[in-house]
């Protein structure tokens, strides 16, 4: 997976403000074709008091004045908070995503450690599975 740094939206503790990510070069970049979104636990998340954790994307024209993007809420079932290397079920940039600027915003009551990774790709990022694989030519798994 080609990961461009400009297009990272959180890298980090859960407890970390994410960064905004330009889509200047889109008119309105939700409605283009698929763009892929890679979410990752890179850390377990522990502490949290919710039944969820919650990733909120927001939109905003000038970059300063943020507001919440319809459908634009990815939940994580405090069952799958712990799990390492998981990769989410967010697989898209919303279709609501209409404004030029963007930016997600943790929602982990509680947590006291955990880290994500969420980013804007070239590809989908799928996970590893058995036979997937391949070193020097010999499938592993």
């Amino acid at each position: 997976m080609i990961i461009d740094d400009t297009l990272v939206l959180l890298d980090g503790k859960v407890t970390d403000t994410g960064k905004v990510v330009t889509l200047k070069g889109m008119k309105i970049p939700g409605k283009l074709n698929p763009i892929p979104l890679t979410l990752k636990i890179t850390e377990a998340i522990a502490g949290v008091t919710d039944d969820t954790v919650d990733i909120k994307l927001q939109q905003s024209d000038d970059g300063t004045t943020f507001e919440d993007v319809p459908n634009g809420v990815i939940s994580i079932p405090k069952a799958d908070a712990g799990k390492v290397g998981r990769v989410l079920s967010a697989k898209y940039l919303p279709r609501d995503v209409t404004k030029q600027y963007i930016k997600a915003v943790v929602t982990a009551t509680g947590a006291t450690a955990g880290g994500l990774f969420m980013a804007l790709t070239r590809e989908d990022d799928e996970p590893m599975e058995a036979g997937l694989y391949i070193d020097k030519g010999r499938v592993e798994g």
